[in-house]
This record gives C-alpha cells, structure tokens and sequence, in this order.
C-alpha cells in the first residue's frame, strides 16, 4: 500500500514539474516559457492589431499584381553559348527601330483551290485583316511573293496548302500581347470558300497558346479544386467557421504571393509566367495543410478546458512551432532551384518560396489573431453527416498507428517495396524541354506546326540556328568565306538524324562549292538575260534576307525527330564539337 501512495506522490510531483498528465497530454506548465508559447499570448493580447497589420500587408503585396509583370522567357538568361547566340541574332535581324521581329503565320487550306483564286485571297485578306490594321504589322501574301521564294509560303507538296506570314515590329513581351489580344479575331470570313480552313501557327503562337492556356487552366483547377476543399474541410471540422478559416488563408496566400512574384520580377531577371502556377499549387495545398493543424489544436485546446489566451498559446507552442519548422525545410529545399540557369527552374523556386513564406506567416500569425477573436465560435453554424474529430485511444487512426508499431518489419517491407515498384519508370525516364507537343493535340497552333511540317519539310519546326558573328568590314561574300561555310555545312550533313542544312552557302544540297561560289559571283550578270537577272538578284535577295543580319550571319539545321530527344541533343553535341575543332 505504502508503495502504491509513493507512486501517487511522485506521478503528482511530476505533474507540477510540467510532465504530461495521465492522458499523456502536454500542459501548458511544461510550455509557458517557451518562445513559441510567448508568441501565442502576445498574438491572443494584440489579436485586433495583428489582423489589421497582416490584412494591410496583403492589400499591399496584392496591389503589386496591378503592376505589369516583367516576366522572361523560359530560356534566353545566363552565361551561356545558347544565350549569346539568341542575343546576336535578336539584334543582327532587328530593324535598329522599333527592335526586334517577331514573326507568326496563319496557314490555310483551300481544298482543290490555289492562292490564284480571288476567292481564296479575300477570304486569307479578311482572315488576317483586323491584325494587319496595328502600326508595325506587315503582312507577306503568297500571290506578292516573287517566283523564286514562293517557295515559303506555298507548299510545295501540294499547293492548296499555303500559308501568310506576319511581321510584328516590336519586341517579344509586346507582339506577345498584340496577338493575344487579337487572337480570337483572326477568323475566316463567313463566305470562305467551302472547305476552307485555318490555323495561327508559329513560335509567336505557340508561346501565346501557352501563357493563354496557362492563365486558363489555372482558374479551371482553382474553381475545382476550391469546393472540392471546402467539402472535405466541413466533413473533417462540421463547422462551416472552422472549415472557412484554411480557405481564408488559402486565398490570402495566393494573393498576397502573387503580388510578391511580381515585384520580384522587376529585381530579378529569372522569372517566368511559370511562377504563378506554383503559387497557386503551393499556396492552396500549403495554407490549407497548416491551417488545417492550428485551427485542430485550438479546438483539441478547447475542449481540454483551457481558456481561449491559454489555448491559443499552447497552439502556437505545439502546431506552430511544427509548421514553422516544416515551412522552413520546404523553402530551404526550393532555394536549391534558383541555382539553374536557362531554365524555369528558378522562377518555379522563386514562386514556390514566396507561396510557402506566405502560406507560413498566414498560418502562424494571421489565423490564431482570428481564432483569438472567434474564440468558442469557431464551432459555430454545425453541419450535419460530419466526421468526429475529437482525438482518442479507440478511433480508426489509432488503431492503424497501434497495430503498425506492434509489427515495424511487417509494415515497412512491403511499403518499401511497394514504393520502390512505383518509383522503378524513374530509371528509364529522358528528360526533355518542353516542346509545342506539350499542347493539347487538337490545338490549333499545334496541329498548326505539325501540318507545316508535313507540308514544307523544308521548314520542320525541329532546327538548331547556328549564330556566326562577323567583323563589319570583313566580306562574307569572298570565295574562302563561302567554301568554308559550305564545308562546314556538309560536315553537318554527315551528322545522324540530321536532314538539311541552309546558309546562303548552303541552299541546294545538289550544288557544288564551286557552283556556289559562281552563284555569288556577279562579275558575269551582264553576260545574262534580263529576266535572268531579275530572277538570280531575287534569290540572292531573298537568301541575303533569310540568313544575313547586321554583323551577323546563320545557319538552319533541320533535325528528324521530337525537340526533347535524346537524338536531337546528339545532334546539337555533335555540331557545337565541330565549331570547337
């Protein structure tokens, strides 16, 4: 009897001590010292300030969004041949006015009709009319095109294919918005010939398609995701109060790092439109997975009889200190992707970064403000058919957790393997960049490129552009100069899945270099007919234009196969080991 009194004692003397109780449940005596539980009283003793200050630092980030993004490319940033190389060709093809060209086409097919016809040409005229009408807008017509480069706007597989290409003077971000802006104008009139079909096409669109389908998308998954969310909350908290509040955060998260993401797009200059989509995906999981703890374990503190100061203490001690530990992995895991160069891996960093700070902060401080002022009424407006969420010894997960620590091995074996199962595809995957394919199969950009393909092989979407600056005052046009280029050009013909190779060096895989060189050589014009001579001035034009810019000169490798391949990067390797020999 003795004994089982000093039993009672000492479990007694524990207790006042700050140990758990029976229960095995913490006491607020075992955390009232801590800095987490301080952070908790002074958040309950301020809770209206703390609201106002956080709600107008939303209101604040969230005007950012009302800026206009300086958003990059996926590509085009970094210390890197690649870069250099589309920087020189930006400025050696721009018009040194109003910059860079940005050029799109608007293919059409006109079954059993040619661009001769007066029908076909209105109907491709009032297609591309509304576009055509903005300052720095030209348009090439096929049926304007001089004979010798009909070439590239009517196919020549089959001439009912043709194409009309449109010139925007002004640089990326801006020709991007133009033709976002009037891309659901460009429509085939109603007294098109019968048939008569059309597809906006070309890098322009495809990137416009992109950020259109991006933008769209995104509100899709949003107005699924966000009910689907509500539902489970009410079914996991039966309070429309309690399942309200995640909700809250979520929103205020994605806002206010939305806002965030754009501002930092006018410090750095490594984030894409990309950013937006990882803010949403990470805010909403994230607030959602936190708030989710802290409003749990104000509730559990609740029921346990604490007073609401002491409640929302012992929840910040507990669930806050664990969520701010957990945000703080996850943002030191996502600094690991502002390292990479050329890539949207940075700006999906630089999103995911702010999302998870945001979400963290939302979490730790704005929500218990709120519960502070809620208080007992966080239960309120019930709903009917929810779970139970009160914690014990004889529910489900329980039940599952006692019987997994009685049998470890047999638990962990089979998980491992399961799990090693799921994850073997990883030994075999190829790593690619994202490509037009990545759009939807019956998009009319991708379906677009894929028909250009098969109706101009000469003009497979699958190229590498070989960027060679010159001196200004060096002769591009001198017999060395020529024979070197088209050495270099049949070298790289020698390589696999290599299919063509175009330079004004290189123009018909049938020619000589000795031939080439005649060609360029107009010493001897005066020996020719007229038409003779119109007609090789207008291909030596039309070749000058295509590959020679403003101290630069290019080179067009077509290569078979999909962007992303292996063979393709093969083919990229191979060239870049030639210039470097």
């Amino acid at each position: 009897m003795q004994t089982g009194l000093d039993d009672c004692i000492a479990v007694y003397k524990y207790r006042l001590l700050g140990g758990p109780d029976m229960d095995g449940e913490t006491t607020p005596e075992q955390l009232q010292d801590r800095t987490y539980y301080k952070i908790g009283e002074f958040v309950y003793d301020n809770a209206k300030v703390v609201l106002v200050v956080t709600m107008l630092a939303c209101v604040g980030f969230a005007s950012l969004m009302f800026l206009e993004p300086q958003y990059v490319e996926g590509f085009g940033e970094g210390d890197l041949e690649s870069v250099h190389g589309w920087n020189a060709l930006g400025e050696g093809f721009s018009d040194g006015e109003s910059g860079n060209v940005e050029i799109f086409y608007v293919l059409f097919h006109h079954p059993g009709l040619n661009v001769s016809n007066l029908d076909v040409q209105n109907a491709m005229i009032q297609t591309v009319q509304s576009f055509a009408k903005h300052d720095g807008v030209d348009v090439n017509y096929p049926w304007n095109t001089n004979e010798e480069n009909q070439s590239y706007l009517i196919s020549e597989v089959d001439d009912s294919w043709s194409r009309v290409e449109v010139r925007v003077n002004l640089d990326r971000d801006d020709a991007k918005a133009l033709l976002a802006d009037e891309y659901d104008e460009i429509l085939l009139p109603s007294d098109a010939p019968e048939g008569m079909q059309k597809w906006v096409t070309g890098n322009l669109a495809i990137d416009v398609t992109f950020d259109m389908t991006l933008k769209k998308e995104l509100i899709e998954a949003e107005l699924i995701s966000g009910p689907i969310t509500l539902i489970i909350l009410l079914l996991i908290f039966g309070s429309l109060i309690a399942a309200g509040l995640p909700v809250m955060t979520g929103v205020y998260t994605v806002i206010s790092a939305v806002g965030i993401v754009t501002g930092l797009t006018y410090i750095f200059d490594d984030i894409t439109i990309y950013a937006n989509n990882i803010v949403s995906l990470l805010g909403i999981g994230l607030s959602v997975d936190y708030s989710l703890f802290i409003v749990n374990r104000f509730r559990e503190e609740l029921r346990r009889g604490h007073d609401h100061r002491t409640a929302i203490a012992m929840t910040s001690a507990t669930a806050g200190r664990a969520i701010l530990f957990s945000g703080l992995t996850v943002i030191a895991g996502l600094s690991g992707m502002l390292v990479f160069q050329n890539t949207s891996l940075p700006s999906l960093g630089w999103g995911g970064i702010c999302a998870t700070f945001v979400a963290l902060t939302s979490s730790i401080v704005l929500l218990p403000a709120l519960l502070s002022l809620l208080g007992d009424r966080v239960n309120s407006l019930k709903v009917p058919f929810s779970f139970n969420d009160k914690s014990g010894e004889d529910g489900f997960w329980s039940w599952i957790a006692n019987r997994v620590m009685k049998r470890p091995l047999v638990v962990l074996i089979p998980s491992m393997m399961v799990l090693l199962v799921a994850g073997s595809p990883f030994l075999q995957a190829e790593w690619g960049l994202t490509s037009w394919r990545a759009l939807s199969p019956d998009d009319e950009a991708r379906r677009g490129l894929e028909l250009t393909d098969e109706k101009w092989v000469q003009d497979v979407s699958n190229t590498a552009t070989l960027v060679f600056e010159v001196d200004t005052d060096s002769d591009i046009f001198s017999e060395q100069n020529l024979r070197d280029l088209y050495a270099l050009s049949k070298e790289i013909l020698l390589i696999d899945n290599t299919m063509y190779v175009y330079s004004y060096a290189h123009f018909d895989a049938e020619m000589t270099a000795d031939q080439v060189v005649d060609f360029w050589d107009d010493s001897g014009d005066e020996n020719l007919t007229q038409q003779e001579q119109i007609m090789i001035e207008l291909q030596r034009n039309g070749l000058i234009e295509s590959t020679v810019g403003n101290d630069v000169v290019i080179m067009v490798v077509g290569i078979s196969g999909e962007q992303s391949s292996e063979e393709s990067r093969e083919v990229v390797k191979e060239i870049r080991s030639i210039d470097s020999r």
